[in-house]
């Protein structure tokens, strides 16, 4: 059997050819998509967990703020950025650490370089911003013991450099109004704030054995949902009264509700939705359109081979298989072509910017793309076969 699909396979290698250029054109398109919708979302998704009918919001805090002084808090979700100077580095805007949950969600794309492994040398791997840095560039950072003030000199590798207009889970403090979700965030660009920028992971700060001097820039509390005005009012006058002591500002009535963040978000979707749902749509239309006619004029055309091997002993159902075998061969064939352009371009950026990543989502969509094209295939070839005898088939063939 496997004898039959390949020589078949090879007989209609014109139609196959034609196949796998529109199924692997259909991948990347819907991949594309739910890229793009996954990556303009991500912010909001970290952060709507931590979201409730009462949340609080903080703009700068130091570690002398104490969270259990707040009454009915169900979760805090925040930055954290180092303290640090550097002899070589003039300017650092920031040195954030990403936990687990951020660097997933809110990885920054890389314009070259390599993202942070797990390593047991002394050095802390560092992701950094555009400022003129090279991959693998070393340079001794100091950090502030948070117990004795000493500052501690430990060296840091660049394994990555961040590209333009990223957006990073980290100061943006410097904004006295918030208009959506999206300013809690920083937006960073060298050329703007020509200040280096370092991203790290929990894991890699691990490496450094001492409790370190530490501010978080934005401070998300969520409270109980059987919290009382009267508590909630307490938190509120502890928060401004730090603020104020501590800034000669309180900034919570800057931050909008978690309605309106909830709405922002929303009316985002939506429009990332109607940019690219209806062509994607189309594209994938389009493509279902394209292989129906090939399976059928490949079907049509093949009647009186299918005849002849229904007289040597393959029946219509082996012949149903045998065309479902073919097509399945073409997806295979397309989604390597599809998976190698997307990392391609997830790696090294081709095309620029555009978004085509492979996660869960689009794994998914994948698999029940090409199962829905092998079936209709099976089902158009059954449906057709089955509509003439061997005989009609050979006299309407016969030359």
């Amino acid at each position: 059997m496997l004898k039959v699909l390949f020589g078949d396979y090879i007989k209609n290698i014109w139609y196959n050819l034609i196949s796998i250029v529109i199924i692997s054109a259909s991948i990347l398109a819907f991949t594309f998509f739910l890229s793009n919708l996954t990556a303009q979302t991500r912010m909001y998704r970290l952060i709507s967990p931590h979201l409730g009918n009462e949340t609080l919001m903080m703009s700068m805090k130091w570690m002398n703020f104490d969270d259990s002084q707040l009454v009915g808090v169900e979760d805090s979700f925040m930055t954290k950025e180092i303290e640090c100077y550097s002899d070589k580095i003039s300017a650092i805007e920031s040195f954030g650490i990403y936990d687990e949950e951020v660097m997933d969600l809110l990885k920054p794309r890389l314009s070259r370089g390599r993202y942070i492994q797990t390593g047991n040398d002394n050095e802390i791997e560092v992701l950094a911003g555009d400022a003129g840095f090279n991959i693998g560039d070393t340079f001794k950072i100091y950090f502030c013991d948070a117990k004795t003030g000493e500052w501690i000199p430990f060296t840091i590798k660049i394994v990555g450099i961040i590209s333009e207009g990223q957006k990073l889970f980290m100061g943006a403090s410097y904004k006295k109004t918030l208009s959506d979700f999206s300013d809690l965030y920083m937006t960073y660009s060298y050329e703007q704030l020509k200040k280096a920028v370092f991203i790290t992971t929990e894991e890699q700060m691990n490496k450094v054995d001492k409790e370190l001097s530490y501010i978080n820039k934005v401070c998300i509390y969520k409270m109980n949902d059987n919290i009382s005005d009267k508590q909630m009012n307490e938190n509120m006058i502890k928060i401004a009264d730090y603020e104020m002591e501590m800034f000669g500002y309180t900034t919570m009535s800057a931050f909008p509700s978690t309605d309106e963040l909830t709405e922002g978000m929303e009316s985002k979707v939506q429009k990332v939705l109607l940019k690219y749902i209806p062509l994607t749509v189309g594209l994938i239309v389009l493509a279902v359109i394209c292989i129906t006619g090939i399976v059928t004029v490949k079907t049509t055309k093949s009647m009186r081979y299918y005849a002849i091997m229904h007289i040597c002993g393959m029946n219509s159902k082996k012949a149903v298989y045998l065309a479902g075998g073919e097509m399945l061969i073409n997806n295979v064939l397309s989604v390597m072509l599809s998976v190698s352009l997307i990392v391609l371009q997830s790696q090294f950026g081709i095309l620029g910017t555009i978004n085509c990543e492979l996660g869960i989502g689009q794994v998914f969509t994948i698999v029940i793309f090409c199962l829905c094209i092998i079936s209709m295939t099976m089902f158009m070839t059954y449906g057709t076969l089955k509509e003439k005898t061997v005989m009609n088939i050979l006299k309407d063939t016969a030359y």
